[in-house]
């Protein structure tokens, strides 16, 4: 979704959810390059994992902008690392929710 050009103009909120699982994985010895090729940061290292993913669709949504000639995206794109069960995340999460509402509204109101 991030590459597709009828997204360009849209505000992202991305969830990479579940990263109690992913920690207990990478803890217990399963290494990311057994199961994604492009992925050569240390073995067993929980937030280089983790930031290989973010990455992977900052990325992947920069490039839409490049092949159109921009520099940078002019919408907000949030990733947010979540454990559900986490109510003090969940909050943070609907914040940035908010945020991201507000700012199209007034980006709007402004046209």
């Amino acid at each position: 979704m991030v590459r597709h050009p009828s997204f360009k103009s849209s505000s992202f909120i991305l969830f990479l959810n579940k990263t109690d699982l992913f920690e207990e994985k990478i803890t217990a010895g399963v290494h990311l390059s057994n199961f994604i090729l492009t992925y050569n940061g240390p073995k067993y290292d929980v937030e280089k994992g983790l930031d290989f993913f973010k990455n992977m669709y900052i990325r992947a949504r920069q490039d839409v902008f490049n092949e159109a000639g921009k520099e940078t995206p002019d919408t907000p794109f949030f990733v947010h690392f979540t454990c559900s069960t986490d109510t003090e995340q969940i909050s943070n999460i609907f914040n940035s929710i908010k945020a991201t509402i507000m700012m199209q509204n007034v980006k709007e109101m402004a046209l």
